[in-house]
């Protein structure tokens, strides 16, 4: 839940915004992607609710001019909601990520389950977004 895009989120976003295929976009910001991994990365992506937030709110943004003033171009924030959802994903290990293996033809990147860690500092994240999520409910 890091507030920085990554470089390879910037790829994919803007190939989403540009040409709105989701393997295309895969491929440009894993260029390295085992094929048989395609569909997970692409979920990978797509579970994020930021990624999902920042394409539409780029989509907005790129025609805005052909549709002036019905549509907003700004980035919808993240709800808590959608945070914990995504940490359930982790918590649950249904959540896989990319990750660079050794073959004989070099480095290419897979899709991996959740380590131990990852999962230990998901769970400690949703207890501080349940905890935000109460005390906001109180006010």
């Amino acid at each position: 839940m890091n507030n920085l895009p990554s470089s390879t989120e910037d790829i994919f976003v803007r190939e989403m915004i540009v040409h709105g295929n989701k393997e295309r976009a895969i491929r440009a910001a894993f260029p390295r992607m085992v094929p048989e991994f395609i569909p997970a990365a692409i979920e990978y992506m797509m579970e994020n609710p930021e990624i999902r937030h920042r394409i539409d709110a780029g989509i907005l943004y790129f025609y805005k001019g052909l549709v002036s003033g019905t549509l907003k171009a700004e980035m919808e924030p993240v709800s808590l909601s959608e945070k914990r959802e995504l940490l359930h994903k982790i918590i649950l290990r249904r959540r896989r990520h990319p990750a660079y293996v050794r073959t004989e033809e070099g480095l290419r990147m897979v899709m991996v389950n959740a380590t131990s860690e990852e999962v230990n500092d998901a769970v400690r994240m949703e207890r501080e977004l349940r905890y935000q999520q109460m005390n906001s409910q109180q006010e």
